[in-house]
């Protein structure tokens, strides 16, 4: 049955029938969590997007890592991680083996968003295991702005990175993360770290044109970024006269900050528009959104 499984799954590991035998096996006890966790590797090195694959490790962990954590981590949970050493918990070295594995299958094959979501699942189950948090939101801060640069135009990447800095205010707001600056050394705030990644956005933006993930994603931190400073705050009128460019509705309601993000917006939109190649139809676009969802 083993081998029959094993060799089912290398061919067709879409069909869920095999791995459900396999789970069956594991619970009476006649397959070891660490030849399985081998199999799901070696399937996911042939087919990367395959989501059963991710389920089935998901499944794993549930099931029989985090019941029984004197289990043995497997060795591929702790090649991957800058020398976790045998005493750190075993449950949180899997994780953190799961998150180099989400990155080499990320790598492997383009948009691959199951395994962003399953990065997404290992994100919110280390999020629950405060010990070392600060660390392991600093590390994924860094290597998603690295992947970023190199994969302008996946929306997954940039979908995780949207999930990552919501994760990273949250955990502050519950006292889970002291500040901040644990995790991102240059902000010491909400506002700061999404002035930041618009900031960090823009560069990509002008730096390879044409891309409109990086239009999408950007709407996403204004919006967030709106909801901190106006929705967060009590709201005040500008001290300055309206800028052109802006609806008097608008003006009369928003701070000082949020004009000047706006006014930036404006500027981008203006940079976009002497173009003559395809950042001049998404910068058309980024006015229109502009114009009908933040009033601009």
């Amino acid at each position: 049955m083993l081998r029959w499984t094993q060799f089912c799954l290398l061919v067709a590991p879409e069909v869920a029938t095999f791995w459900n035998i396999r789970k069956q096996l594991l619970q009476h006890g006649s397959l070891s969590v660490d030849a399985d966790l081998h199999l799901t590797r070696l399937v996911l090195s042939r087919k990367p997007k395959c989501m059963e694959v991710f389920q089935h490790r998901k499944w794993l962990f549930h099931h029989i890592l985090a019941p029984c954590p004197s289990l043995p981590s497997p060795p591929c949970a702790i090649d991957h991680h800058n020398g976790s050493g045998p005493d750190e918990e075993p449950n949180r070295r899997f994780l953190l083996g799961e998150l180099e594995i989400c990155r080499w299958t990320a790598d492997k094959h383009q948009n691959n968003y199951h395994a962003w979501n399953h990065r997404l699942w290992v994100l919110q189950q280390l999020a629950e295991r405060p010990l070392g948090l600060a660390e392991v939101c600093r590390a994924e801060y860094e290597a998603c702005h690295r992947w970023v640069r190199t994969h302008v135009s996946e929306h997954s990447g940039l979908h995780y990175m949207q999930h990552l800095l919501a994760t990273l205010v949250t955990l502050v707001a519950e006292g889970v993360l002291l500040n901040l600056a644990e995790a991102v050394p240059s902000a010491t705030c909400p506002k700061d770290l999404y002035c930041t990644e618009l900031e960090f956005n823009r560069n990509l933006i002008e730096q390879y044109p044409g891309h409109e993930a990086l239009f999408c994603h950007r709407r996403v931190l204004l919006q967030r970024l709106q909801d901190i400073l106006l929705h967060a705050a009590p709201l005040h009128r500008t001290a300055s006269p309206p800028p052109p460019a802006l609806k008097r509705s608008c003006v009369e309601t928003v701070n000082g900050e949020w004009s000047t993000a706006l006014l930036s917006e404006r500027d981008l939109v203006n940079k976009c528009l002497q173009t003559d190649s395809y950042q001049k139809t998404l910068g058309e676009r980024h006015a229109h959104w502009l114009s009908n969802v933040l009033a601009v």
